[in-house]
């Protein structure tokens, strides 16, 4: 059995005195591109979204050598499971100690409701490298230099960046505020209104 959400990353303790022999996938995207499915599906701030996909990935990785055998982490980048699915699956299929098949490549019902995959049951090759034509230079140095080491950590190509800068704290802080107003806009659209919204807020904040 396996559970899936982003946020998992950062909760790599908690996840393993709850289930000891869990083990964890960890799929890196490209933050530019990350970026770029943030702002189009819940307006997020890319420059806040930039310094967590950095800050979450050392938090992530850290957990992982402190809290998982050599067996129990497993890491990979986004891009090569679109570009080789079958290697990369297998390879994953290894870790976990199970047979891979074919039909894995197809999923039986979609795991995405928004953004350029939504509905979708099989691979999107082409759902990569899309910051290079839809994103600005501006946009695009300033992604680099929040995230400069962990880009030059991870192997990803730096088009423009030559040094890390990260968001200044108040920065940081009005994006945060910013981006809980556009989710909670959002959460509006998608629950059907005000009061459920806040029920929903309150449900998630309570139980996860």
């Amino acid at each position: 059995m396996g559970d899936k959400s982003p946020k998992y990353m950062v909760y790599i303790k908690i996840l393993k005195e709850l289930f000891p022999e869990c083990k964890v996938i960890h799929i890196i995207r490209d933050v530019r591109d990350q970026c770029l499915s943030c702002m189009k599906a819940w307006n997020k701030d890319p420059f806040l979204s930039a310094q967590m996909w950095s800050d979450d990935i050392k938090k992530c990785r850290k957990d992982a050598r402190l809290y998982c055998s050599a067996n129990e982490y497993f890491e990979l980048k986004y891009e090569f499971l679109l570009d080789n699915p079958t290697k990369e699956l297998s390879e994953i299929c290894s870790f976990l100690g199970i047979e891979y098949e074919e039909k894995m490549l197809v999923l039986k019902q979609p795991a995405e409701n928004l953004g350029d995959t939504k509905h979708n049951r099989k691979i999107v090759k082409e759902n990569k490298y899309k910051w290079k034509t839809k994103m600005s230079k501006e946009m695009i140095k300033k992604i680099e230099m929040i995230c400069f080491d962990m880009l030059c950590e991870t192997g990803y190509e730096i088009a423009y960046a030559t040094s890390n800068d990260r968001l200044k704290y108040f920065d940081f802080q009005v994006a945060r505020v910013k981006d809980a107003w556009n989710r909670f806009k959002f959460d509006c659209t998608s629950q059907g209104g005000f009061l459920k919204a806040v029920m929903y807020q309150y449900m998630k904040r309570k139980y996860g």
